[in-house]
């Protein structure tokens, strides 16, 4: 599976039964601790630095093994312009937001794409008052439901 880097450079992973491709950051098992309320959102840099995937591939397995499904998806970590970009081109839709789902055709060809903005995630973690992790976690879970065709 080739998936999207955060400097938009192609990788290849390996695929695993529900295949998970991520953007991943050079350290992604440092959990993002909890902003306290009133905290400004931390930098682009600093969120970068703190992505857990394997807690994100953790979420999507566990949600796909209750919904036996099946399949691949890949998951884009970018930031608010590319997220915005493809909201215009493919919804019509000129801002950015903090989700996007791309249906696959499903089964061995692919469940489809979900595509975070992780400014956006950062944003509504701040309001919402929980961890920056967490709210990842709601949006790849938010997109896979949607990539499955759930509303």
């Amino acid at each position: 599976m080739i998936v999207t880097t955060p400097n938009h450079k192609p990788q290849t992973i390996n695929p695993k039964p529900l295949s998970l491709g991520f953007s991943p950051c050079p350290n992604d098992t440092f959990a993002y601790p909890a902003l306290a309320q009133g905290d400004p959102p931390p930098n682009r840099e600093e969120i970068a630095k703190r992505i857990d995937a394997s807690r994100l591939r953790r979420v999507l397995r566990r949600a796909a093994r209750r919904l036996r499904a099946s399949g691949g998806v890949s998951v884009v970590l970018a930031g608010d312009g590319l997220v915005r970009r493809l909201n215009r081109d493919y919804r019509g839709r000129d801002c950015t937001t903090d989700v996007l789902s791309f249906p696959g055709p499903g089964g061995e060809e692919g469940i489809g794409d979900v595509v975070i903005s992780v400014p956006a995630a950062a944003r509504n973690a701040h309001r919402q008052g929980h961890s920056v992790p967490r709210e990842l976690d709601i949006l790849a879970l938010h997109g896979f439901l949607h990539a499955l065709g759930y509303d």
